[in-house]
């Protein structure tokens, strides 16, 4: 099973990458901007990278995450893994796949991935306050699972 950004940001041709990975034994492929940058055809404004640079350190650091880049849209599951993590799920809308990563994390579901084009769309926001402050609350259950 495959997702990605409704906006493509990552293009659908890189999805053989993630399929590849999966092929090798991943049970959760994840897409990712940051693992080689010269593949970003068009960079996000500055002040939301550092936003999403912050929200990814404290997501790491909060549920114990180990991903360079868990907000990438762009992440594929077997199907073992995607019937697990899914039915676990609780985080809807914006936020969801990190929480997919915690739960993926939580039974031990092996990951691989690596870095594939991406760009961003202009035509994408998110108001950054609110958003991060309704992810911790959605957060919150996440992070008392984990300590």
């Amino acid at each position: 099973m495959l997702f990605t950004d409704a906006d493509l940001s990552s293009p659908i041709y890189e999805a053989g990458k993630l399929f590849a990975a999966l092929e090798q034994g991943a049970d959760v492929a994840i897409g990712s901007r940051w693992l080689q940058a010269d593949l970003q055809t068009e960079r996000q404004p500055w002040l939301r990278q550092l936003f999403g640079r912050c929200f990814n350190l404290a997501l790491r650091i909060v549920l114990g995450l180990n991903y360079c880049d868990t907000q990438c849209g762009f992440k594929a599951f077997t199907r073992a893994a995607a019937q697990t993590v899914f039915t676990r799920q609780r985080i809807e809308r914006w936020g969801f796949d990190p929480e997919l990563l915690f739960l993926a994390n939580k039974v031990q579901a092996g990951h691989g991935g690596g870095a594939g084009e991406w760009a961003h769309d202009h035509r994408s926001k998110i108001s950054r306050c609110a958003t991060a402050s309704r992810w911790e609350l959605r957060c919150w259950p996440c992070a008392m699972e984990r300590f």
